[in-house]
């Protein structure tokens, strides 16, 4: 384990440990995990296993740990602007969801942890099926917030989600149509559970279209 052990001497590249740990490791499903970008957890969890895989190594106590480099925007001289009440209102519940994210964090890293060892120990095959796929959802979960986060540290503030979604009348009628058509499908079927439901999902629809000024389809 050479490679390992000059990994460990030079540099902790992170791109380069993936590989050697893809290469060489057995947890398939860490593999898959390395194979997307770097996070904490998986950052953390690489040198700690190339570490097992190297036990004939000395590493130095105080050798400096893996990071992952953050691209800091440059500095530049800017006027602020005067805040609205409105906006000062804003900020603050984007800071209150800002400390929230974090701490769900740190839940879902105990829960990734948790699960992790739990497919080391266990040999069942439908609960490391199930322990996989947890881990797999909650690696995308923490990489989801991880984006959020370095949006609010780079902007001050979250992305303003209604206004990508918002949408012409013509468009929100074309989705009603269709959301109507597939309905219609489903109440056709002999497994259509929630009929009423349904039902009353197609009305509500019907109804918006006329609100915005369309024509209801037969």
């Amino acid at each position: 384990m050479q490679e390992i052990n000059a990994w460990l001497q030079n540099g902790l590249d992170y791109k380069t440990g993936a590989a050697l740990y893809i290469k060489y490791g057995n947890n398939t499903f860490l593999k898959r995990l390395l194979e997307a970008d770097p996070t904490p957890y998986t950052t953390e969890k690489l040198e700690a296993e190339l570490r097992k895989m190297a036990p004939e190594l000395n590493v130095i106590a105080d050798k400096p740990k893996l990071e992952i480099k953050q691209h800091a925007p440059a500095p530049s001289e800017q006027v602020e602007p005067v805040k609205t009440p409105d906006q000062c209102k804003s900020n603050t519940e984007d800071l209150k969801r800002y400390l929230q994210i974090k701490e769900d964090q740190k839940t879902l890293y105990r829960q990734l942890e948790r699960n992790m060892t739990e497919l080391d120990m266990s040999k069942n095959e439908p609960f490391l099926l199930l322990t996989a796929k947890n881990i797999l959802s909650l690696h995308g979960k923490i990489r989801d917030r991880y984006k959020l986060i370095d949006y609010f540290d780079l902007n001050g503030e979250f992305p303003d989600l209604k206004a990508k979604i918002q949408r012409t009348p013509a468009e929100e009628i074309q989705l009603l149509r269709v959301s109507i058509y597939k309905a219609k499908i489903r109440l056709q079927s002999p497994g259509c559970r929630d009929i009423e439901q349904t039902k009353k999902l197609i009305t509500e629809s019907q109804n918006r279209i006329i609100a915005l000024g369309g024509k209801i389809k037969s």
